[in-house]
C-alpha cells in the first residue's frame, strides 16, 4: 500500500512541476539529450571512429546549437579533423570557439591549437611568425589558463626556428622566473643551452648544460643535453680524435659486414650500416652489438640490390638509396617499408645515386654522381627540383658524393670532382663554397661529409687520406690521419658519421669493417 502512495505523490509532484515550470523541465530534457549525444560521440573518438564521431558532434550541434556542450563539440570536431590531418577544417572549428565562446572553458585550448596550426611543418600554411602571435594571445587574454606555460614555451621554440636566439633565451628565462615549477622548466633550460650553441657562445652553453645535467635527470632531453655537454668539453680541448676500436669482420652473420658503404649514427648513438655485399642495412650499437637488420628477410627476396647512402630522421624513420635499383626507400623503425620512389619517373630518375640526407621538415635530398646534381623531394617522395647543375660552369657540381645538413639546416655537398664543399639553402641557392688548397684545411677529393651537434663539419678526403674538421664557417680546426701501427681507418672508406656525443665512425668497404674514433 505504501508503494502506491509514494507513486501517487510522485505523479502529483511531477504534474505540479510541469504546470509551474514547464520551460525549466524542457530545458533539462534538452540538456540531457545533448549530453547523451556528446557522450556517444566522445566514445566514438575513444574507439578511433573519427568520422562517426564528427558526424555525432555535428548532429548534436544541429539539434542543440546553444546547449552547454556546443563549445566542447566544436573543440572535438576540430581535434578530430586534426587527427585526420585536415588542418584547415580544424582551424575553422577552433576559430568558432574563440569567436563565439571567447570566455568559454575551451577558449584558451582552442587558441593554443590555432598557434599549433601555424607551427606544424606539414601544413602548407606553415608560418612561425604567425604561430608566435597566436601563442602569445594566450597569456594576454587567458593569463590564468593551464596552457599559458605551453604557449610561452612553444613561442620561444618558434623563435629558435627563426634564428632569433637572443630573444628566445630571454623568453625562456622569463618563463622560468614567472613559474619555476612549470613542467617546461627542464626543456627551457635545454633550449637555453642550445641557443647559446647557435650563437657560438660555447662557455655559456657549457654552463647551461652543466646546470641542466645536474638538476633535470628526468628530462626527455637529458641524454641529448649530456651529449652536448660532452661535445662542448671536447671542443674546449680541441684534441684530434684517435682510433679506439674496430667493429666487425667479413661475413654474413649479425655484426659482420660485406662491403659496408653508408654509415649513420642516430640520436640514441646506434649505427646503421648499408652493406652492398649482404644487400641489407644492419643496425648495431656503438659497441658493435647487433640490433637487427632491414631489407633482408629470412624468407623471400632481399629488398635491396646495392644499398649505399643511408639517413635516419628525428622520428627514427630510415632512408636508403639503392645504387643499382636507382630508388629511395623509407622504412619505419621496425623495418617496414612506408615509401619507395625513384626510377619510375623521367624527371627524378637517378643515374648513380651516392648519398641521401633528410632535413627537419622531412624534405629528402639525393646526390647523384653521374648527373652531377642534387635532387630534392618532399616528404611524400614528390619530385620538387634539382640544384647544383645550373648557373656558371664553376658553380656547377662535378661528381657529388656526400651530403650532410648543418646546424642551421643548410645542405652541405662533398663535390668530389672539383675538390670542394658546397653549401646550399633549402631552395637550392648556393650560399658558400669552400675550395681546394694545398695547405692544411685544403681539399682534394672529398668523398663523405658529416656535421656534429655544435655545427662542426667533418670531411673525409680520399685524395689526401685524411679527415679534416672545420667549424660551421669553414675555419680549419684539426686534421685526423692514419696512425702508425694502427688499422688504416682511411683506406677504402664508404662513409663517415658523427654521433651526438662526438664519436666518429668510418666504414671500410674492402676490409669489411667499421672503425671508431674518439
Amino acid at each position: 500500500m505504501g508503494k502506491w502512495i509514494i507513486k501517487a505523490l510522485s505523479i502529483i509532484y511531477l504534474s505540479l512541476i510541469l504546470n509551474i515550470y514547464p520551460s525549466t523541465v524542457l530545458a533539462i530534457e534538452i540538456d540531457l539529450n545533448a549530453k547523451r549525444q556528446f557522450d556517444e560521440a566522445s566514445e566514438l573518438i575513444r574507439q578511433d571512429k573519427i568520422d562517426d564521431a564528427v558526424n555525432g558532434f555535428k548532429a548534436l550541434l544541429a539539434a542543440h546549437p546553444n546547449s552547454p556542450f556546443s563549445e566542447h563539440a566544436h573543440y572535438w570536431i576540430g581535434r578530430s579533423y586534426w587527427m585526420k590531418k585536415d588542418y584547415d577544417s580544424a582551424l575553422r572549428e577552433f576559430t568558432i570557439i574563440t569567436t563565439r565562446f571567447p570566455d568559454g572553458v575551451k577558449a584558451a585550448d582552442a587558441q593554443f591549437e590555432i598557434g599549433n596550426y601555424y607551427s606544424i611543418i606539414e601544413n602548407p600554411k606553415y608560418d612561425l611568425n604567425r604561430a608566435i602571435i597566436e601563442y602569445l594571445k594566450i597569456p594576454q587574454r587567458y593569463p590564468n589558463s593551464h596552457v599559458v606555460d605551453d604557449a610561452r614555451y612553444y613561442a620561444a621554440r618558434s623563435l629558435i626556428e627563426l634564428s632569433n636566439y637572443e630573444q628566445a633565451i630571454g623568453d625562456f628565462k622569463n618563463m622560468i622566473e614567472k613559474n619555476p615549477d612549470s613542467e617546461f622548466v627542464d626543456d627551457a633550460h635545454f633550449y637555453i643551452g642550445l641557443s647559446y650553441i647557435y650563437l657560438k657562445e660555447y662557455q655559456r652553453a657549457k654552463d647551461a648544460f652543466q646546470v641542466f645535467k645536474e638538476n633535470y635527470p628526468y628530462s626527455n632531453y637529458y641524454r641529448q643535453g649530456s651529449y652536448l655537454l660532452s661535445l662542448l668539453n671536447k671542443a674546449v680541448s680541441n684534441t684530434a680524435p684517435r682510433y679506439t676500436k674496430t667493429i666487425g669482420e667479413k661475413g654474413k652473420g649479425a655484426g659482420k659486414f660485406s662491403e659496408p658503404n653508408g654509415v649513420y649514427c642516430d640520436e640514441a648513438g646506434n649505427l646503421y650500416i648499408s652493406e652492398a655485399g649482404n644487400q641489407r642495412i644492419q643496425r648495431i650499437t656503438e659497441k658493435g652489438e647487433a640490433l637487427g637488420e632491414i631489407g633482408n628477410p629470412k624468407k623471400g627476396e632481399p629488398v635491396f640490390k646495392k644499398p649505399v647512402g643511408i639517413w635516419v630522421d628525428k622520428n627514427d624513420d630510415i632512408y636508403v638509396i639503392d645504387a643499382k635499383l636507382l630508388k629511395v626507400y623509407k622504412f619505419d623503425s621496425s623495418g617496414k617499408i612506408i615509401l619507395a620512389f625513384g626510377k619510375d619517373k623521367k624527371e627524378d630518375e637517378f643515374k648513380e645515386p651516392s648519398s641521401i640526407a633528410v632535413d627537419d621538415e622531412g624534405s629528402i635530398y639525393v646526390a647523384d654522381r653521374s648527373s652531377s646534381r642534387i635532387y630534392k623531394f618532399d616528404r611524400t617522395g614528390k619530385f620538387l627540383f634539382t640544384f647544383g647543375d645550373k648557373g656558371n660552369k664553376e658553380d656547377r657540381l662535378k661528381e657529388p658524393s656526400g651530403l650532410a645538413i648543418d646546424i642551421k639546416g643548410k645542405i652541405l655537398v662533398a663535390d668530389t670532382g672539383r675538390g670542394r664543399i658546397m653549401k646550399y639553402d633549402k631552395d637550392g641557392s648556393l650560399q658558400q663554397q669552400f675550395k681546394a688548397a694545398s695547405e692544411a684545411g685544403g681539399l682534394k677529393e672529398p668523398l663523405s661529409i658529416a656535421a656534429d651537434k655544435l655545427g662542426n663539419i667533418y670531411v673525409l678526403d680520399i685524395g689526401r687520406d685524411n679527415i679534416q674538421k672545420f667549424d660551421r664557417d669553414f675555419k680549419f680546426l684539426l686534421e685526423i690521419k692514419n696512425e702508425k701501427k694502427k688499422p688504416k681507418v682511411i683506406d677504402s672508406p664508404g662513409g663517415i658519421t658523427v654521433c651526438p656525443n662526438g664519436e666518429i665512425f668510418i666504414s671500410d668497404k674492402s676490409e669489411h669493417r667499421v672503425y671508431k674514433l674518439e
